[in-house]
Formats: C-alpha cells, sequence, structure tokens
C-alpha cells in the first residue's frame, strides 16, 4: 500500500477537510476523556462492541478543535476500513509516516486509533 492510497483513506476519516459527525454529547465521557487527555498518557477506551466508544473519540477530537487544536495535529485511524488490508505494526508506521509528510503537525499530534 502506498502512501497515496494510504492517505486517501485517512482523507475520508479525518476532519482536515470536512465536518466531523460526533453524534450526542455525552459529556460525562467526554469530561473523562479531556482530563485524560491533559496528560502525557496512553488514554484507551473499552467497552462493549456498539457501546459509542467512536462516537466519544469523534466528541473529543471535536472538542479539542473547539479549544484551538490546528485539525493538522489531529489524527483518527479507522482500522475497520476495508482498504486497510493486513494490518500490522509496519502499516501503522507507515500510517504515521504518512500523515508525518502529508500533514506536517507543528504540535504534539493527538492520535486517534480506533
Amino acid at each position: 500500500m502506498n502512501k497515496n492510497e494510504i492517505f486517501a483513506i485517512l482523507n475520508d476519516w479525518n476532519i482536515w477537510n470536512r465536518e466531523l459527525f460526533s453524534g450526542i454529547k455525552r459529556s460525562y465521557y467526554l469530561d473523562k476523556v479531556n482530563k485524560a487527555l491533559l496528560t502525557n498518557h496512553v488514554v484507551v477506551l473499552t467497552g462493549a462492541r456498539r457501546s459509542g466508544k467512536s462516537y466519544i473519540l469523534r466528541q473529543a477530537i471535536k472538542d479539542l478543535i473547539e479549544k484551538g487544536t490546528d485539525k493538522k495535529n489531529i489524527l483518527f485511524i479507522n482500522f475497520e476500513d476495508p482498504r486497510f488490508k493486513n494490518l500490522s505494526t509496519d502499516l501503522l508506521v507507515k500510517i504515521y509516516e504518512t500523515y508525518l509528510e502529508y500533514l506536517k503537525p507543528d504540535k504534539k499530534p493527538y492520535i486517534f486509533l480506533d
């Protein structure tokens, strides 16, 4: 998979050039995620399938943007996209390198893996 293909997939899922549908705001969970994002720790959301984890991630992204984070400093990767074949750490590294090359984030990037 080449970088142009990877970027096309990322562009479909990210907010760099379009709005992000984030569903019904879940303030309770969003507040917890936002507090965790202030640390330098990895934040993991777990829960039952189809319980709203992806929408909480999207709401956190939307909230970061509303608070002034530049869109290019946010990367959302949806691993359920069927175009990502043969998921591996090598592919994840290539995705990250593609993001850095195309978007050139100038501050700490927020990376959301779904």
